[in-house]
């Protein structure tokens, strides 16, 4: 008797209780998102009202205006930034693309003879990451150009034939030196003096660059030898010549002759006489 009161009473209450709910008005105040929405879809949410009762709806995309920004946190080139979405079904975080690179070219090395060299490359100015890699340029190599000999003299070194590169001018091949060659004796003949005119020493000189040896000295003059030129007598029809001098080397005449005139005829008056007469 005492069990069927209770199972009696028991069920009154759960009629009471399914009455009492269908006959108030749910109050959902609390969501919780179960599909997030993105900024191009409709999410949903669900929500339990204090009877028990549960309930899904659909949650607006986040472009619609039940969403407000609560906070924005900007991207750089390495991490992602972030922006928080909130309304009345609670938070939603949307991750936002990285930043794009800061381009900052990275200068080319020119190659030398040497060295190898460097593309152009480029890199991010802010987190340095490298966009494009420089890529090594092989060592140019030396540009032989030759070095022209000098020829030695008599009295200067000389040098071979050498090599260096024409652009970075190092050397190749190393000029040597030549020794110098020395003078080449030639005589120089010796000028015999004159009666009036000095004359020189026997000298030496190089026959190849000329350059004076043995200096050639001055050797004085002879002067004249005198000669006596006989005087000539002069006769009754010719003249004659006063005694002269010559020099007996060269011939100049140092006293000239001078004439001296003719006699001419003495006749005997006594022998003239007797030839008239007697005419002979």
């Amino acid at each position: 008797m005492k069990k069927s009161l209770l199972t009696i009473l028991v069920c009154m209450l759960i009629a009471f209780a399914i009455t009492a709910c269908n006959n108030h008005e749910h109050e959902y105040n609390s969501y919780e998102l179960t599909v997030n929405p993105t900024e191009t879809a409709a999410g949903s949410a669900s929500a339990t009202c204090e009877c028990g009762e549960k309930t899904t709806v659909e949650v607006p995309a986040l472009t619609d205006s039940v969403w407000t920004v609560k906070s924005t946190t900007e991207s750089t080139c390495t991490v992602a930034g972030k922006k928080v979405y909130e309304s009345v079904y609670g938070e939603v975080e949307v991750a936002l693309p990285l930043a794009n690179h800061t381009e900052e070219v990275v200068a080319g090395k020119a190659a030398t003879c040497t060295e190898k060299g460097l593309t152009e490359g480029k890199k991010c100015s802010v987190c340095n990451e490298v966009l494009v890699a420089q890529e090594e340029v092989a060592a140019l190599g030396h540009t032989e150009e030759i070095i022209p000999a000098v020829a030695p003299t008599c009295t200067e070194t000389g040098l071979t034939e050498g090599k260096k590169c024409s652009v970075c001018n190092e050397v190749l091949l190393a000029q040597e030196e030549v020794a110098a060659l020395g003078h080449t004796e030639e005589v120089i003949p010796a000028v015999a003096p004159t009666c009036t005119e000095t004359g020189l020493t026997e000298g030496k000189k190089c026959s190849v660059c000329n350059e004076i040896l043995v200096a050639q000295e001055e050797v004085a003059a002879l002067g004249h030898t005198e000669e006596i030129i006989p005087a000539v007598a002069p006769t009754c029809t010719e003249t004659g010549l006063t005694e002269g001098k010559k020099c007996s080397v060269c011939n100049e005449v140092l006293v000239a002759q001078e004439e001296v005139a003719a006699l001419g005829h003495k006749y005997d008056q006594k022998v003239a006489t007797e030839e008239y007469n007697t005419g002979k």
